[in-house]
């Protein structure tokens, strides 16, 4: 299904229970189910480090940018849509799949900081994420693109120009990106430091079209007797951009809406949850 719907992530690394098969999906559009924004069902969730598949995002969030095997960044890693899975999933799409997070050793010692209380702590597991990575260090530009396996030359400049643009102009002329965003953005200095990254899957963020009640739609606007879903395998809840756990809240709400709506059924029902697809009576 995802070489279905869209194969740039066929090499995503899948981070959610193995029941979620699209198993629902499937049997709603059997029944002639239509579809609410079916087209980014398959999104990009967290970076992960390729060889040991711990999350390396925390890198990109305090300061860290992403280049392709070509040494060149490729999107705005600011966050300005407020989820990262625009970004990752830009990712799997450089040539040949592969992209790096790089950030240096400023970054390092800053992960997981937040103030509280007064006082900076840190979060112990964004540290331990970075550290299950397996990170290439580099007191060159150069060095680390050695180590990577990535275009030095190319690599020295995407580093000095990104640099040269935060010191003087105080914002990124490729893509915009300036302190302040979502996400922080400073100059990089030694140690350089670079994870081979692959992009995760968490969630479908579109499916099967329903109404407020949970009642599927078909693909003339009607309601299919008896059919109701709820949580991934609908869609609606996720468009422009995706608010962090609104699945989770979603599956929750949806699961009470069409089940409340379910139980008034007098008729043998047909439930489709959360991709999951069970036949019974309402009562």
């Amino acid at each position: 299904m995802v070489d279905e719907y869209d194969p740039s992530m066929l090499s995503a690394i899948p981070k959610m229970p193995v029941s979620h098969q699209g198993d629902g999906l499937k049997m709603a559009l059997e029944l002639g189910a239509a579809t609410k924004d079916i087209g980014i069902a398959i999104a990009g969730a967290w970076p992960l480090c390729a060889e040991t598949h711990s999350q390396c995002n925390w890198a990109l969030n305090w300061g860290g940018i992403m280049v392709n095997k070509y040494g060149k960044r490729f999107y705005n890693e600011g966050m300005v849509e407020g989820y990262y899975g625009f970004m990752t999933k830009a990712g799997m799409s450089q040539p040949d799949g592969l992209y790096y997070v790089i950030y240096d050793g400023q970054v390092e010692n800053e992960i997981g900081s937040y103030p509280f209380k007064g006082e900076t702590r840190r979060n112990a597991e964004h540290i331990k994420d970075l550290e299950l990575c397996h990170r290439h260090y580099g007191s060159t530009p150069e060095e680390l693109a050695t180590k990577l396996g990535i275009d030095p030359a190319n690599f020295a400049a995407t580093i000095k120009k990104y640099n040269d643009d935060l010191d003087k102009n105080g914002v990124d002329s490729d893509f915009q990106r300036k302190p302040g965003m979502g996400r922080p953005a400073h100059s990089f200095h030694a140690p350089f430091i670079g994870i081979h990254a692959v992009t995760s899957s968490t969630s479908a963020k579109g499916g099967i079209k329903v109404n407020a009640k949970g009642q599927v739609i078909n693909q003339f606007g009607e309601v299919i007797p008896g059919l109701y879903a709820a949580g991934e395998t609908t869609g609606g809840l996720w468009h422009k951009s995706y608010l962090l756990a609104l699945l989770s809240s979603g599956s929750c709400t949806q699961g009470y809406v069409a089940g409340k709506n379910l139980s008034k059924e007098d008729s043998n029902i047909k439930s489709v949850a959360a991709g999951q697809v069970a036949v019974g009576a309402a009562r």
